[in-house]
């Protein structure tokens, strides 16, 4: 079998999108699927250093447009992606058969469209895939309800992250094609086979810094103070890429009001290899999505890392996890809008070290059960043959 996984997604260095098509594509080689990475348009930023063809952990990918960096001027960015879509639509045409299947995770646009005819023109099976809800459908006129209505009817079938994103889908969707829900997944095989390395105490947030609503990091930083007054020692790290620098300033200027310069520490985005470094030496992680946020309910893809660390996590009981995880068992579930529930939390989880390990070697158990990335492409290879 052949899978071509289109997409508009900044592989492999993007958002959690780009984290899910890595994991997808690494489990369809492993499952014997020849698979290829097809990126439609120049989106990379100029931090990263990638050649715009070859392999990236083995998986094969390339960037239509010829380049990978996103350009300044906004009529060359229209002009490649113009480019990127037509070349996949002369792929389709003429280098495509029956025997590819094509997954396409992108915003839906007029020029997607035409490559979704021609994809059902030449006969090839196309799925939609989604791990969160469309944003720009949420507050849209009735032209672009009608749009992705007609726009989503074109697949052979769906790939949802989650029941509340299938339950959102079902007003675009053909209700007579076939849906598989596939959970969060993540690549953990450079975690698993690192010991921890450090006898540094810490909590550890690991993932883009983007908002309150989604990260809530400010509430979790006022909770940490409150531990941080009794015991000297325990730390708390925030790690990866900044993607608003306002709320990155804002989390500064508590720190420093708080002065806790040197217990709340930010390292901005580090290379895969210090990043697995700060996942498997973390005492608990902390994930603080709010219950009002457009997330809500949708779960973090982040955590599954935190699982397979063998290490508790302290999550939201409003982040799609309460139906596989048992509370303080599995994972430890708060009210994140509780700064005490939070506090408590941490206080607990640094007062009982044997129940903590505990808690953190079935959430890995459960890890290996749920979110596992060779089971879940299996899992789709299965589907798409069916």
């Amino acid at each position: 079998m052949a899978i071509k996984i289109i997409t508009t997604v900044s592989f492999p260095f993007g958002n959690a999108s780009a984290n899910r098509i890595h994991s997808f594509a690494k489990g369809f080689n492993f499952n014997g699927a020849e698979t290829e990475v097809i990126c439609l348009t120049a989106n990379l930023p100029e931090t990263y250093s990638l050649s715009y063809k070859g392999l990236f952990d083995k998986v094969s990918y390339i960037y239509l447009p010829n380049r990978v960096h996103r350009p300044k001027s906004f009529l060359k960015r229209r002009y490649f992606r113009f480019l990127g879509i037509l070349k996949a639509i002369i792929g389709v045409i003429f280098h495509y058969d029956k025997s590819t299947s094509v997954i396409l995770i992108a915003t839906p646009s007029i020029a997607l469209f035409t490559l979704l005819l021609s994809c059902r023109l030449k006969g090839i099976s196309i799925y939609a895939e989604a791990c969160e809800y469309p944003y720009l459908s949420l507050k849209q006129s009735i032209f672009r309800q009608l749009f992705l209505k007609c726009f989503y009817q074109l697949f052979t079938g769906y790939i949802f992250e989650s029941v509340p994103v299938h339950e959102h889908y079902k007003k675009y969707i053909s209700k007579d094609k076939p849906v598989i829900i596939i959970p969060a997944t993540q690549i953990y095989d450079d975690i698993i086979i690192q010991s921890p390395s450090s006898d540094e105490k810490y909590f550890a947030y690991c993932g883009s810094v983007t908002s309150e609503e989604k990260d809530g990091l400010r509430q979790v930083i006022q909770a940490f103070n409150q531990i941080a007054q009794t015991d000297k020692n325990v730390k708390f790290y925030i790690v990866g890429r900044i993607n608003n620098q306002k709320y990155y300033q804002s989390l500064l200027d508590l720190i420093q009001k708080l002065q806790l310069g040197s217990r709340v520490i930010l390292t901005k985005e580090v290379s895969r290899k210090e990043y697995v470094n700060y996942l498997v030496n973390a005492y608990a992680f902390i994930v603080g999505k709010t219950a009002n946020s457009i997330h809500s309910g949708l779960p973090s893809s982040k955590v599954v890392e935190y699982l397979f660390t063998g290490h508790p996590v302290i999550m939201s009981k409003d982040d799609g996890y309460g139906e596989i995880l048992e509370d303080r068992k599995e994972a430890y579930f708060i009210d994140v809008t509780n700064r005490d529930e939070i506090t408590e939390a941490f206080q607990y989880l640094l007062n009982n070290p044997l129940i903590a390990k505990t808690i953190g070697l079935n959430g890995l158990k459960q890890a290996y059960n749920n979110f596992d990335y060779k089971t879940h492409s299996k899992s789709i290879i299965e589907f798409i043959a069916s």
